[in-house]
């Protein structure tokens, strides 16, 4: 059951309902973001305490980095994202 579509822009501005929030499990929230090659799904607990928090903040950095090492990517000095090179 999709509960709210969110609206992505895209590059030539028009936008996008690929990512939304779903309700499938009663006490978490559900977003799911589709990709060409299929979803992408967070999900967390609706209450969290300031400890969890912050668990979940490392967590989410730590996974941001997996998904760009499995992309091909990696993240600069900049913080933006660039090819891997070979030769690293």
């Amino acid at each position: 059951m999709i509960l709210e579509p969110s609206l992505n822009p895209t590059k030539d501005g028009k936008s996008s309902t690929r990512c939304r929030k779903e309700q499938r499990v009663p006490g978490m929230n559900v977003y799911i973001c589709t990709t060409d090659n299929g979803d992408a799904t967070l999900q967390w607990p609706k209450t969290l305490t300031h400890e969890d928090l912050e668990m979940l903040e490392v967590w989410l950095e730590m996974m941001k980095k997996k998904i760009q090492r499995s992309a091909g990517q990696k993240e600069t000095i900049h913080g933006t994202i660039g090819p891997i090179d070979k030769e690293e």
